[in-house]
């Protein structure tokens, strides 16, 4: 589906995480860094933006997307390749072999099966 709507072949679905706000809870660990209590969620949503699948309590001490990824689930199974994703495919139109792969912002990790965008420090438009 990312194909057809985004011209992203082979894309599994987009991984993010959120801070959901909540009521305090007793004894908790759960306090953000912004003065308040939450929980966080990580999602793969496809590209109509539906849940295919969340985590739900990550500690909120982990305060990057990339740290939250690391010690989900998702990030166990993508590393010891228990997904049952597809078969590398060839592109149509093309003799070039790809993977299927999630997509996610540039605070998480890239590995084979995970795509990031570029980071933004020191890029500029000189060739050398």
């Amino acid at each position: 589906m990312f194909d057809k709507k985004w011209g992203f072949p082979n894309c599994l679905g987009a991984a993010d995480s959120k801070h959901i706000q909540i009521l305090c809870p007793k004894g908790s660990v759960l306090f953000h860094y912004k003065s308040y209590f939450s929980i966080v969620i990580l999602a793969v949503y496809d590209t109509f933006c539906r849940f295919i699948l969340i985590e739900v309590g990550a500690y909120v001490k982990e305060s990057d997307d990339g740290g939250i990824f690391r010690k989900s689930v998702l990030f166990e199974k993508i590393t010891n390749g228990s997904l049952n994703i597809p078969e590398d495919t060839v592109l149509s139109s093309t003799d070039i072999k790809v993977p299927f792969v999630f997509i996610a912002d540039e605070a998480y990790p890239l590995l084979r099966l995970l795509m990031k965008p570029y980071g933004r420090r020191n890029f500029n438009d000189r060739k050398e």
